[in-house]
C-alpha cells in the first residue's frame, strides 16, 4: 500500500514507511520491529529536514558556487510527486565533490508498483526535468536486494552498476565466530592521532600511487577525525610482534535502521598486505569496542576495493544491501 507525503501521516512517516518494505532479512534477525522503525526512522530524518531547507540548500550552493543556478531551494532536497501516482525524495549531489559528475540521490521513493518499468522510467523522467540546469549523469538508489535489483532494472533498460556495497555483522555473533589463523599473531594497542595519521596518510598514497582510482571509494581520516576516535578510545595500531604495521578504528553511528559503530580505517602497511592481518586485527576489534546489545559493525565498501570486501566476508561480516549508479536511456552517464 503507498503512504503519500502529503497525508496526515507526514513526510517522516513516509519514507519510513516504504524504507523498511526494502530491508535486508537480517535486520530483521537483528531488531525487533519497533526498534527497527524507530532506527530507520532517525536514520531518515537528516534527508527528511532538508527537504525545501533553503537554508540547507544555500550553504550547499555557496560550496559549490561555480554552478549557475542561484535559487537556493534548487539545491535542498525536493519531494517529487510523480506521474505514476508515486513520489521521490531527491538531492543533487557530485560523485566525490566533482563538479564534471552530477547525480540525483534517490534518498526515498514509492514508485507504486516497483515491478512495472513504466514507475521507473516515469520517475527519471520526471528527476530529469526537475535537475535538468544541473545536468546529472545518472540517479543513485539504495536497495537491499542488490543483484535482484540490477537485474529488474536492466530489464527496464536502466544501466546498472554497484557503488559501494553496505556490509554489517551483529557484534555479539562476529565475537563468537572462529578465529582467524593469524589472530595470536597479531595485537591492537592505543596509538595516537598524530601517528596514526601519518601512518593512513602514507598508506593510502602507496595505494593511490598503485591505482589513482583508489581515490574514489578509499582516503584516510583527517587528523581531526583521529583525534576523536583516540578520545573515544576507538583508534588502535595494528602490531605484528613489536612493529607497527597498521592502523584500525572505528566510531559510533547509528544508520540504515542499524546502531553501533562503522569502520573508519583499517589499513595494513605495504610490506604486511596479502598476509592474512586485517581480518585478524578486525576480530580484535570485536573484543575492545564497547558494544551494546544489538549493536553492530557496518561499513561501506566499493566493489573494486576486493581485499576489503573480502576481509570483511571472511570475519562474518555479511552484505545487507548496496547503493546502485542508475543511467536511464538518454542520460548522459560519465
Amino acid at each position: 500500500m503507498t503512504t503519500s507525503p502529503e497525508s496526515s501521516v507526514g513526510l517522516h512517516d513516509a519514507i519510513t514507511t516504504a524504507a523498511l518494505r526494502d530491508v535486508h532479512p537480517r535486520l530483521r534477525d537483528w531488531y525487533d520491529e519497533p526498534t527497527l522503525a524507530t532506527n530507520m526512522r532517525a536514520h531518515l530524518a537528516e534527508g527528511a529536514e532538508w527537504v525545501g531547507d533553503e537554508e540547507f540548500g544555500a550553504a550547499y550552493r555557496d560550496g559549490v558556487a561555480v554552478i549557475d543556478v542561484p535559487d537556493a531551494v534548487d539545491w535542498a532536497n525536493r519531494l517529487l510527486t510523480l506521474p505514476c501516482g508515486g513520489w521521490a525524495v531527491t538531492g543533487i549531489r557530485f560523485r566525490g565533490r566533482d563538479l564534471t559528475k552530477p547525480f540525483v540521490e534517490i534518498a526515498a521513493h514509492d514508485v507504486g508498483d516497483a515491478s512495472s518499468g513504466d514507475h521507473w522510467h516515469a520517475m527519471a523522467d520526471e528527476i530529469a526535468r526537475a535537475y535538468a540546469p544541473f545536468a546529472p549523469g545518472r540517479l543513485q538508489v539504495f536497495t537491499s536486494s542488490p543483484d535482484s535489483a540490477r537485474v529488474s532494472l536492466e530489464a527496464f533498460g536502466f544501466q546498472t552498476e554497484v557503488d559501494t556495497y553496505l556490509v554489517a555483522g551483529l557484534i555479539r555473533e562476529l565475537r563468537e565466530r572462529p578465529r582467524s589463523t593469524r589472530f595470536d599473531d597479531v595485537t591492537l594497542a592505543p596509538i595516537s592521532a598524530s601517528a596514526a595519521s601519518r601512518l593512513a596518510e602514507r598508506v593510502h598514497d602507496d595505494l593511490a600511487e598503485q591505482n589513482p582510482e583508489t581515490r574514489l571509494w578509499s582516503t584516510p581520516q583527517t587528523p581531526e577525525e583521529f583525534d576523536e576516535h583516540a578520545a573515544a578510545g576507538t583508534l588502535f595500531g595494528i602490531h605484528l610482534a613489536d612493529r607497527l604495521v597498521g592502523i584500525i578504528a572505528a566510531f559510533r553511528w547509528n544508520a540504515h535502521g542499524m546502531t553501533g559503530f562503522t569502520v573508519a580505517e583499517n589499513v595494513i602497511d605495504a610490506p604486511h598486505r596479502g598476509q592474512k592481518l586485517a581480518p585478524a586485527a578486525m576480530q580484535h576489534l570485536f573484543e575492545m569496542l564497547p558494544a551494546a546489545d544489538g549493536d553492530v559493525l557496518w561499513g561501506t565498501i566499493h566493489p573494486d576495493n576486493t581485499p576489503s570486501l573480502h576481509n570483511a566476508l571472511r570475519v562474518g561480516r555479511e552484505i545487507v544491501g548496496a547503493h546502485l549508479w542508475l543511467t536511464p536511456a538518454g542520460w548522459p552517464g560519465w
